[in-house]
């Protein structure tokens, strides 16, 4: 599946983050919010990104990494193995 990029992150099960959340963010922060509002979106749009990397982790590997496994491409898990040891950090 492909993925795209436009005003939202997309992933294959759909929308989880809209750039709106950010530019709230960074709204709140510039008109000095309240820190635990500030916080609270925080979490939330950091919450989104990680469903989004999770999903888009899980995508890779049961597209890209499996049809490299079955043409025995070894440095495709190689690859898959660095970016989710930087995933689970």
């Amino acid at each position: 599946k492909k993925i795209l990029y436009y005003s939202t992150y997309y992933c294959p099960r759909g929308f989880i983050a809209d750039y709106k959340d950010l530019n709230l963010l960074k709204k709140m922060i510039d008109e000095d919010a309240y820190c635990t509002d500030i916080l609270t979106q925080s979490l939330a749009v950091s919450s989104a990104i990680d469903g989004f990397n999770r999903e888009l982790l899980l995508s890779h590997f049961n597209t890209c990494v499996i049809n490299d496994i079955k043409e025995d491409k070894q440095e495709s898990i190689e690859e898959f193995m660095k970016i989710l040891k930087k995933a689970m950090r």
